[in-house]
């Protein structure tokens, strides 16, 4: 791993075109501090395909950030109606089988969310510890 360089991607579901914004404003804001940040908004389109070239970026990046919204929980764990989100559904088995060859020692998949109503949209697989009693994070 690059200490002054870190490579990392950020997956999420294109909910909205602000969400889009914001997700290519952190993006940004990762970049201006050194970090070496990858989000699809960067690419017009991939000679290899999406899917082949997703699957590099999730397999190539030292960390992923996984930005969980309802809608992005909903296309991970295929709960959503079919054919819509078909790139998040492909992430969540990338990231899936990841968190399972690491044993569920996962220190590559990092959940964020951007407010506290989306803390109970982080897929389980990614599952932030919960208070039983209250269910805060």
């Amino acid at each position: 791993m690059s200490e002054a360089h870190p490579k990392v991607l950020i997956s999420y579901s294109h909910d909205s075109h602000e969400h889009r914004q914001h997700v290519l404003e952190l993006a940004g804001r990762l970049r201006e501090v050194g970090v070496d940040c990858m989000i699809d908004q960067y690419i017009l389109w991939p000679a290899e395909g999406w899917a082949s070239w997703m699957f590099k970026q999730l397999r190539e990046a030292e960390f992923v950030l996984v930005l969980c919204t309802p809608t992005y929980r909903q296309r991970f764990e295929q709960e959503s109606e079919p054919g819509r989100g078909l790139g998040v559904t492909f992430e969540g088995w990338v990231i899936t089988a990841g968190v399972y060859r690491s044993q569920m020692k996962n220190r590559r998949f990092i959940p964020i969310v951007l407010s506290q109503e989306d803390a109970s949209s982080v897929p389980e697989v990614l599952g932030f510890p919960r208070c039983e009693r209250c269910g805060a994070i």
